[in-house]
C-alpha cells in the first residue's frame, strides 16, 4: 500500500485530539470534587452572565462585519440600561416595568451615536465612545 501525504497529517490530527481528551479528563478529575459543592444558583448565574455578554458580542459583530460601522455603543448602552433599571428598582418601581425604560435608554444612546456620526460627520468609532 502506497502512503500518501495526507496520512501523516491525519495521524497528527488524531494525536492532537487524543492529547486534548486526556487533558480534559485530567481537568475533570481534578475539579470534580469541587464541582459537587457548587450550588445550582452559581451555575445558573454563570449561564445568565454568559448569555448577556453573548448579546454584547453579537451587537459588536453585527456593527463591525455586517454594517461596516465600527460602533462601540453596545458596550456602553447595556450598562446604561442596567443602571437605569437598578435605579428605578431601588426607588420602588416594579422590576418588570423598568425593562422598557432600560430598553429606551439604550436605544437613545444608539440614536445619539448615529446622529453624532451622520449629522456631525464624526468618525463612527469616535462617536460611539
Amino acid at each position: 500500500m502506497r502512503r500518501t501525504e495526507k496520512q501523516p497529517n491525519l495521524q497528527r490530527k488524531w494525536l492532537r485530539w487524543i492529547v486534548i481528551l486526556i487533558l480534559m479528563g485530567i481537568a475533570i478529575a481534578f475539579f470534580l470534587p469541587s464541582l459537587r459543592r457548587l450550588s445550582f444558583n452559581i451555575w445558573l448565574g454563570a449561564i445568565a452572565t454568559g448569555l448577556a455578554f453573548s448579546l454584547v458580542a453579537l451587537g459588536v459583530y453585527l456593527s463591525f462585519r455586517v454594517l461596516d460601522f465600527p460602533d462601540l455603543t453596545i458596550d456602553g448602552s447595556m450598562p446604561l440600561g442596567a443602571a437605569l433599571s437598578a435605579t428605578l428598582i431601588v426607588s420602588g418601581m416594579n422590576p418588570y416595568l423598568t425593562l422598557p425604560v432600560a430598553f429606551i435608554g439604550g436605544a437613545l444612546a444608539g440614536i445619539a451615536t448615529a446622529l453624532i456620526a451622520t449629522r456631525l460627520n464624526i468618525h463612527s468609532l469616535l462617536a460611539s465612545i
